[in-house]
């Protein structure tokens, strides 16, 4: 499992930031990225990464590999969602929620089979556990 990196040139808007880089990074190796501001440290990322096309040169990623970028914005609604479940996980309403979610898959498979019987079952069970999530408080988080 190996990153290789062969004759790499990246390039914004018509200037130079890398030219002939080669190298590699093997599993479990470790290395860091230094340089000023400006000096194209995160474009020759997005490069490697496979975000940004490179001028010429070639980069082979290993078959499995991971990138985060360095600016990662959520959207409000997640933003509010993962706050929402920070608070929830410090919680003892977290498996209420959780059983929720499965009575929830419950009411759906059963009105997928047309089953009568199991949806009502799903459905008070639902009930009951919204119930409790609600005056336990769970809405209010």
């Amino acid at each position: 499992m190996t990153l290789s990196v062969l004759a790499l040139r990246v390039e914004v808007g018509g200037r130079t930031l890398l030219e002939d880089a080669t190298f590699q990074i093997g599993a479990g190796e470790k290395v860091a990225l230094v340089g000023p501001n400006g000096a194209g440290k995160t474009t020759l990322l997005r490069t490697v990464a496979g975000d940004l096309p490179p001028r010429s040169g070639t980069v082979r990623r290993p078959e499995r590999w991971g990138w985060l970028t360095q600016d990662v914005r959520a959207d409000e609604t997640a933003a509010l969602r993962l706050a929402y479940d920070h608070l929830l996980a410090a919680s003892p309403l977290a498996t209420i929620r959780d059983q929720l979610d499965d009575a929830r898959a419950q009411m759906e498979k059963a009105q997928a089979d047309d089953d009568g019987a199991a949806l009502d079952a799903a459905v008070a069970r639902f009930g009951e556990l919204e119930e409790r999530f609600r005056l336990g408080g769970g809405y209010e988080l």
